[in-house]
């Protein structure tokens, strides 16, 4: 505010009316009390300093600055503040200020006119003690005070900090003391206070305080303090017993590990002295007493007295689900039936918990439980499920049973077509011979001579337990997953990426990929083992399951309960319970683990389905039915395996049927001669000789709803692509050059829509095109790019320039300039936007990779690799396509070669042109027919496709 003669007056009469306050309001406490009052007993009852928080108090900011203040009174400004003499050094020795407080403000000329501030040397002048001090000062006005001083911010805070150090230096330092409260050996003392944290030598623990502890400053050490610490157990029920410093606790331990046991009532709550008198108690009758047989048995670990286990935890008075097998402990409940009298001598084991061959002749093995045989049975692959029946035999394991002779083995002709197990695409025949189809680029359809027990199929590795129960494995070997360990082996499992199995001894070891620690396999023993994606899991020889590895989706967080099969997904996992009811755990995103009511023998879980086999034999899947993976076929089954797409299933006749993958017909190109061809997600179109279109597979969208994708126009065309990894489209370039599109609209892919399914392209003159997963592009007539539908990452922001080829992806775009270098733009979380430098005759954007040949004619393929999509082989080539999780080229001598996961069984022959979809293939012949294969085409002689 402005400060004119007249608002000076209005000042000078505020400031004296303020005056005047704090005056009367003084002369009435002395007349009240009979005493001169001090300072500050006068202005804090005047001013009402803290309860009414005028400016100064803000300023003051806290008792921090407050402690260093003190009240003054002078009669010609009244009630002041003054600084003590260790506040001023402090502000004195501080760093001076850049600038002085601007004196030419309205408050700063008004409040020094009317103090006369250094002519007038009143306490407040003195008190500031010169320019050092002074010039962090500046004034400031309140209506209830007057005129006022303020310290600015960097005077504030080195009062804060000096008075911060004042108070540590008087403090005992932040540290380690013995523990007041007499609970730990130490407690933990941050420099002011006492806190919560308490260690005993070994580990800090939490152990708040109580009102009646003492709060005093560390000092010396707390007396009459018994010292916390292992003793013998009051109890009786453990050797230790952990005593706090006040009480004893549940902690005890028997030397070598610790456990907990709450206290009952009755025990003993004195603190430790000498030791404890565990005797047995002599019986309270009339009679004369009797001395016991046997003192009770202190806790520990002595043999399972259920057999089930070769160790189980007594804990003084009862056996307890604690077991163990020289490992760390598992849990395995007490049972009806089970004993309970205390341990005396080793119990009468007539044979451990194991693997046995099958006494009712169903099965080759089936597991005893120590006690019973159980309904767990296998052939060494993953166990299923078969309940004992009436009439089977209730003998222990002893010698082999003597079973009907099963006859010869089939000679390897009449074994052709008829399997006892399968697993992807590798199965075992009758006979025990070994057979894999699918791609053989990483050799595994090079299966090893022999017979075989028990195989698993990981894509593009498989392992198998050769009769003499050695593992041996072929195919891919990255991360060391075909690296078979030595020794005789029970059962096996593999994944994509590792393996899991059992040795003769019921321990488990996995290897290859371990990046979630899914190959990490537990100590124990276990009588079935699941390879799942990130995680695996097992049945303990008890019958309870654990998972280890990877478990963002609760698939490691297995169920309680007793099992006797189990299976591991990719983020979900299922078993089949004791009473042979199915329960799933994990995602459940598509209804994976949605298990149906029933009973069941045989489980199988994959990406996002599960399958089984019921009680009467038929096989029902739940979960993602994207290509039909989960409609199961009409039959009896003895066995099922589920894979990413698709299911198989070995029949009750050892015929075997898969289902899934080819549900729409994407994969069935029909005859005639072609020009041009291209692979969607659902279906695949193509250009005839005569320049007519035609598309085959689904014209639905996932949900079902009729999108026209696969309904080709009428008309003349002479180019032509199929897209829609996330949507069903496709797009033509006719005869005049003009775009047309037709299918799925979701993301604008047309600019203009017509109808519900059909709409127009870009208007004028192309010469190229390509739709992706969510977006189109194409070349216009002048060699400019122009693309169109989601733009959410940029992949319709085409860039300036004259190009020559073109391709969209699933969320980015590529294309080669006039220059022949490579340009790709939009979505690059895995640098799939990432061209290399270089001049280039085609390119090929894919889901979340590319590819590309170069001027020399090699293949280079950049971005995703989870699936080795972009391990382009060596060699010269003449047309490339990235696909979803693959990739596909034509050699310089039109032969074919697919490489990734999915459909890279590219068949025999020569090719002039090739595209590679979502999961099938297809491509155009030198003959100029069409062929097109789906990621299982190639399966072994005698499995067929269910319709």
């Amino acid at each position: 505010m402005g400060f004119d003669a007249a608002s000076k007056a209005a000042l000078v009469l505020a400031a004296w009316a303020l005056v005047a306050s704090a005056v009367a309001a003084a002369g009435s406490a002395a007349a009240q009390g009979g005493a001169e009052p001090s300072p500050a007993q006068r202005c804090f009852g005047h001013h009402r300093f803290g309860a009414d928080p005028v400016d100064v108090a803000k300023t003051a900011d806290g008792q921090t600055v407050l402690a260093q203040v003190s009240w003054g009174y002078h009669d010609s400004i009244g009630c002041y503040l003054s600084l003590g003499e260790d506040a001023l050094a402090v502000l004195r020795a501080a760093p001076p200020p850049e600038s002085l407080p601007d004196s030419g403000t309205a408050v700063s000329q008004g409040c020094f006119a009317h103090h006369q501030f250094g002519a007038v040397p009143v306490d407040v002048a003195k008190t500031a003690n010169g320019q050092t001090v002074l010039a962090r000062l500046s004034w400031n006005w309140h209506d209830s005070i007057g005129c006022y001083l303020v310290l600015d911010d960097t005077a504030l805070g080195a009062l804060r900090a000096s008075a911060a150090t004042a108070s540590a230096a008087e403090a005992a330092a932040a540290g380690w003391y013995p523990d007041p409260a007499c609970r730990y050996l130490w407690r933990w003392w941050d420099g002011l206070a006492w806190t919560d944290t308490v260690g005993d030598g070994t580990a800090e623990h939490t152990d708040p305080l109580v009102p009646s502890d003492s709060a005093a400053s560390p000092s010396e050490p707390p007396s009459d303090c018994p010292a916390a610490g292992w003793f013998p157990d009051p109890a009786c029920r453990y050797l230790w017993r952990w005593w706090d410093g006040l009480a004893w606790t549940d902690t005890v331990g028997d030397g070598t590990a610790e456990h907990t046991d709450p206290l009952v009532p009755g025990d003993s709550g004195h603190p430790p002295g000498t030791a404890p008198d565990c005797a047995a108690e002599e019986p309270e009758t009339p009679e004369e007493p009797e001395e016991p047989d046997l003192e009770p048995a202190v806790a520990g670990w002595y043999p399972d007295p259920t057999c089930r286990y070769p160790w189980r935890w007594w804990d003084g008075q009862t056996w307890t689900s604690s077991v163990g097998d020289g490992g760390p402990a598992t849990s395995d409940p007490i049972r009806a039936g089970d004993s309970d009298g205390p341990p005396t001598t080793a119990p009468d084991c007539s044979a451990v918990a194991g693997w046995y061959p099958d006494p009712t002749c169903r099965y080759p093995w089936r597991w005893w439980d120590g006690q019973t045989w159980t309904s767990s049975v296998g052939d060494g692959g993953p166990a299923t499920s078969d309940p004992i029946r009436a009439g089977d035999s209730d003998d222990a394991p002893a010698t082999e049973p003597e079973c009907p002779a099963a006859g010869d083995l089939p000679s390897a002709e009449e074994a052709v077509g008829h399997y006892i197990s399968i697993s992807g695409t590798c199965a075992i025949r009758t006979d025990r011979t070994a057979v894999c189809g699918g791609s053989n680029r990483y050799g595994l359809s090079d299966v090893p001579d022999g017979q075989f027990t028990a195989i698993g199929a990981g894509g593009v590795h498989a392992c198998a337990i050769r009769t003499d129960r050695k593992m041996v494995c072929w195919g891919f070997n990255e991360d060391g997953r075909a690296n078979a360990p030595d020794g005789q082996f029970l059962t096996m499992s593999a994944s994509s990426r590792h393996v899991c199995a059992t040795r003769i001894d019921n321990t488990a070891v996995c290897w290859g990929w371990n990046y979630y620690g899914q190959s990490d396999a537990p100590h124990g023993q276990f009588m079935s083992l699941a390879a799942g994606i990130w995680h695996s899991c097992g049945i303990r020889t008890g019958q309870t399951i654990e998972c280890w590895g990877d478990n963002d989706n609760g698939q490691s967080d297995a169920p309680d309960g007793q099992f006797t099969a189990i299976t591991a997904g990719f983020i979900h996992s299922c078993a089949i319970r004791a009473d042979q009811t199915a329960v799933c755990w994990g995602s459940n995103r598509y209804g994976e683990s949605d298990a149906p009511d029933g009973q069941f023998t045989a489980i199988a879980a994959s990406w996002h389905h599960s399958c089984a086999i019921r009680a009467d034999q038929t096989a029902v899947c739940w979960g993602s039915n994207r290509e039909g993976q989960s409609d199961a076929p009409d039959g009896q089954f003895t066995a099922i395996t589920a894979h990413s797409g698709y299911t198989c299933a070995v029949r009750t006749d050892n015929t075997a049927v898969c289902w899934g993958l080819n549900r729409y017909g994407q994969a069935d190109a029909p005859d005639g001669q072609f020009t041009a061809i291209a692979a969607g997600a659902d279906h695949s179109c193509a250009i005839r000789a005569d320049q007519t279109a035609v598309c085959w597979g689904s014209s639905n969208d996932r949900q079902g709803e009729y999108t026209g994708q696969a309904d080709a126009p009428d008309g003349q065309f002479t180019a032509i692509t199929a897209g829609g990894i996330y949507n069903g489209l496709s797009c033509a370039i006719r005869a005049d050059n003009t775009a047309e599109c037709w299918g799925s609209n979701r993301y604008g892919i047309y600019p203009s829509q017509v109808d519900t399914v059909r709409a127009d392209a870009p208007d004028g003159q192309f010469t190229a095109i390509s739709a992706g997963g969510g977006h189109s592009c194409g070349i216009r007539a002048d060699e400019t790019v122009e693309c169109w539908g989601d733009n959410r990452y940029g992949q319709t922001d085409a860039p300036d320039g004259q190009f020559t080829a073109i391709s969209a992806g699933g969320e980015h775009s590529c294309g080669i300039r006039a220059d022949n270098t490579a340009e790709c733009w939009g979505r690059n979380r895995y640098r799939q936007a990432d061209a290399p430098d270089g001049q280039f005759t085609a390119i090929s954007a894919g889901y979340r990779h590319s590819c590309t040949i170069r001027a020399d004619n090699t293949a280079e393929c950049w971005g995703w690799n989870w699936y080795h999509q972009r391990a382009a082989p060596d060699g010269q080539f003449t047309a490339i396509s990235a696909g979803y999780l693959h990739s596909c080229a034509i050699r310089a001598d039109n032969t074919a070669e697919c490489w990734g996961s999915g459909p890279t069984n590219a068949p025999d022959g020569q090719f002039i042109a090739i595209s590679a979809g979502a999961f099938h293939s297809c491509a155009i012949r030198t003959d100029k027919t069409a062929e097109c294969w789906q990621r299982t085409t190639t399966r072994p002689a005698g499995i067929s496709w269910a319709d």
